[in-house]
Parts: C-alpha cells; structure tokens; sequence
C-alpha cells in the first residue's frame, strides 16, 4: 500500500515542482526585463532549454518580452517565427517593434495575426491605432474602428481618438469620444491634447470645463496640454484662473504643471510672475533654468540670462544643448567662443547661437568668419542661420556682405522661404528694391509673411498707394491678411 501511495503521488509532486520551477523563471525573467540585464536574461534562456522548460508558452512569451525590451529584435523575431503564436506573442512582438518604430512591419504582424485566427486583445487594438495615425493609414483605421464600434473597450477608445486627432480628423475624434459613456481622466486628456495640438484654445477651454461638471478630477497631463493651448494667444487672465485652480488642488507641487506654468508666462511676456513662481518652486529642473534664461535672453537681458545661468550652476545642475542655445547670444563675442569651444556635440543650431551673439555685438567679419567656419567643419547652414546673419546686414553700409551672403544662400531660394524671406527683409531695409523686387517675382510659393515683409518694403520706399496695389494682387492670390498686416497699415 505504501509503494502504491508513493508511485500515484509522484507525478503530481512533480507536477508541482515544475509549477513552481516555471513560476520562479517566469519571475526571473521579468526580473531580467525590467533591468534590462541581458546576460542574465541569456543565461535563463539556456537553463530553460537544457531543463525542456522552452516549450512552456508563459516562458517562451516571458522571453519574446525580454528581448523585446532589451532592443535585440534579431532575437525576439528569431524565436517568434520558430513558435506558435497566442495573443500575448502577439503583443510583445508588436512591443518590440514599436520600440524600433518598425511601423510598417506591425501592420504586417497584425495582418499575419489575423490570418492565423489569433482574436486581438484590448493591447492589440490600442497598438495598432496608434501605428495607423503613426503611418497616415486613416481608412483602414476608420474599418477596424467600425468593426469594433460597439465592443469598444476604454483604452482602445482612447487610441482611436489619438489616431484621428493626429490626422487631423477632429470631427471623427469628437465623435469617438462622444460614444465614450464614462471618459476617464485619460480619455478627457486625449481630447483635449487633440484640440490643444491644433491651437483650438476655446475648445480646449469648453471641453475642461464639462470635464469639471462631469466629476473627473484633473492630473498632470490635463493641466500640462492645457496650458501648452495658450502659446498663441495673450488672454492672461484665463492662465491666472487655470494657474488658480492648478494651486487649490495642490497641482502646484509636481514640477512639470510648473515648468508648463512658467513657460506660458514668459511666452506672455509676464516677466514679474515667471520670476516669483520661479523662485516659490521648492523644485527645479534643468528646464526651469532653461525657460528663465531663455526668457531673458529673448528680451535681450543679457546680464539677467546670465545671473540665472550662473544660479543654476552653483546649484548643482548640469546645463544641456537648450541652456547652450539660450545662453550663448547673452554672452559678448569672445566669452561665446570660449563657452563654444567647450561644448562636445555642436550642431547647426548651437552654431546659430554663437553667430547671434557676434551679430547681436555688430562683429560682422568675425560673424562671416564664423558662418564659413561652420561650413567647413561639415555643418550645413539652415533658414534661421541665414536670418541670423542677414538681421545683421540690414543698413546700407553692410549691402556688400549681404549680397555675399545671398550668392551662398542662392540654391536654397526655392526650397526655403524662411531665407528668401530673410533676404526680401534684408535688401528692402538696405533700399535695394530692385533686388526684394527680384526674389519677391521668382518665389512661386509665397506665404503671408512674404507678401508683409514686401509690403513694408513698399510702404517704406515708395508709400500706402503703392502697397495697397501690392495688398490687392496677395488678396486675389488667396492670401488673406493675419494680424501682421496692421504692422503694415500703422
């Protein structure tokens, strides 16, 4: 009787132990994921082939997550075609791939996906809308939406307003957001980014305010899209009652609410509350320094950009390429080169700030020589690096560099308004008409800016009657006049 209670015992304590074998690997490896420790990844993956543990579906997915999240795809493909495939294979392959923003091999995963009858989950969906937006694919978008449309679950709802609202279909995110019977705050979120991406200020301002009727409470992410609509606007008194509200629920403690504060502000030109919420912020960080030197250094207060950039150092932060681009044009010339030279990875925009700084100061041969310089070194210059450099030649006394500049400039016309603009600005305000005259008729592709920066130029030299003639063919055109046209008119 003991053997026989000893032989019908032993499969099922080896049942167990294999359970617990597998359920301990199957921490490992997650373990392995999480820190991202290869070898130790690696060396389970040999000790679950020499224990026959490789055919247990958990692990073999546990492995395909593993390699997936350490970046080595040729491994996570290698052992995903040798497999059969459940939905969770799925997913960490699809995982893996969007890590590497293979977006056009996901479509092919999840096609192969379904010819295989492999039924996607919640994951999937959510993945598969945000590749669709990721690669313009509205329409085969629009037919999964339409399959799923009454199983809609919360997060695949979400993603599908991402999708459209990153196309630009608001009216189809609108819609799909509408179907949603409860949003969560997340939901709420993506809506509104979808508004606030596209400017829709008074929208986004709506859509906040039902959010508040309907009892969802706000986090991070709402208050940072909110306030990232009023870029373009100057209604300050909606970022104190949104700055408000953000301080009575206790927002005003996490730091990006505040860099995302600060930041408006300063775009607002309210230079007096950026400076005292900066120095209320029991927290900073490298952006917080960069938004008050930037904001400083925009408005040519040189010694002010540099007391922030100086504080920031002595406080133990390390400057990054933003503190660089926003520094170097407060610095005089000579102290810009030096603070250059010191930096290891320069690029053209870096390289544009040190040519601010010698054209801000007038140093004009040493702003050319800079302007090869860079060139030489292998950096192409773009449309901001020649208006830099053309701000300089506005007045008749620097028309000779100028037109130097222009013959650099000159294979760039076609394909960059940004410098033919600069060029128009530079030789109206230099009184070479004939010249704005000529870059003005070659463009084909003018936009508003181009057609105000020649109207000024006719205002200037030649009077109203002669813009006004000028303003008639822009209308005629399709043009129509922003706010920059009262530049003009005044």
């Amino acid at each position: 009787m003991l053997l026989l209670a000893h032989t019908t015992t032993t499969p099922r304590a080896s049942l167990f132990h294999d359970q617990v074998r597998v359920s301990s690997i199957a921490s490992h490896l997650r373990l392995c994921s999480r820190a991202h420790d290869i070898q130790e990844g690696m060396l389970t993956h040999y000790h679950m082939i020499k224990d026959d543990l490789h055919r247990n579906m958990l692990l073999r997915n546990l492995l395909l997550q593993f390699y997936g999240e350490c970046g080595m795809l040729d491994a996570t493909h290698a052992l995903f075609i040798q497999w059969s495939h459940d939905v969770y294979s799925y997913n960490f392959m699809i995982s893996a791939l969007a890590q590497t923003k293979r977006h056009m091999k996901i479509l092919n995963i999840f096609y192969q996906m379904l010819h295989e009858a492999v039924c996607p989950d919640r994951v999937t969906y959510a993945a598969m809308f945000s590749v669709f937006a990721l690669v313009s694919r509205i329409e085969e978008g629009r037919f999964l939406h339409a399959c799923l449309i009454h199983c809609l679950q919360l997060s695949v709802a979400t993603a599908i307003i991402f999708m459209y609202g990153k196309l630009g279909s608001l009216s189809d995110a609108q819609l799909a957001f509408h179907h949603i019977c409860e949003p969560d705050v997340v939901a709420w979120n993506c809506i509104l980014r979808v508004h606030t991406d596209k400017q829709n200020t008074q929208e986004a301002l709506a859509l906040y305010g039902r959010m508040k009727l309907e009892g969802v409470a706000p986090d991070q992410v709402t208050f940072i899209s909110l306030l990232s609509a009023f870029g373009c606007i100057s209604d300050l008194h909606v970022v104190q009652e949104i700055h408000f509200e953000l301080v009575c629920i206790g927002m005003d403690a996490h730091i990006k609410v505040m860099n995302a504060l600060l930041n408006i502000y300063a775009k607002l030109d309210s230079i007096e509350t950026a400076n005292a919420i900066f120095a209320k912020m029991p927290d900073k960080s490298v952006t917080s320094w960069n938004i008050m030197i930037g904001v400083h250094s925009r408005r040519n207060e040189k010694e002010k950009s540099l007391h922030f950039y100086y504080r920031m150092s002595e406080e133990g932060f390390k400057p990054d390429k933003v503190t660089f681009i926003n520094v170097l044009p407060a610095y005089f010339p000579q102290d810009a080169l030096r603070l250059f030279d010191s930096i290891i990875d320069v690029d053209v925009v870096l390289w544009n700030a040190l040519l601010s700084s010698f054209c801000f100061h007038r140093k004009s041969c040493q702003a050319v020589q800079i302007f090869y310089q860079m060139q030489e070194e292998g950096v192409l210059p773009n449309g901001n690096t020649f208006m830099i450099i053309m701000s300089m030649c506005s007045s008749e006394y620097m028309l000779s560099i100028g037109k130097r500049m222009h013959a650099v400039a000159a294979n760039r016309l076609k394909d960059d308004i940004t410098t033919s603009n600069s060029l128009l600005n530079m030789y109206g305000k230099c009184s070479s008409m004939g010249y704005a005259q000529n870059i003005f008729n070659s463009l084909f592709d003018r936009t508003v800016v181009t057609w105000t920066i020649m109207l000024t130029n006719l205002t200037r030299h030649y009077g109203f009657a002669e813009a006004l003639l000028c303003f008639s063919r822009m209308v005629l055109e399709g043009i129509l006049p922003d706010r920059s046209w009262e530049l003009v008119r005044s």
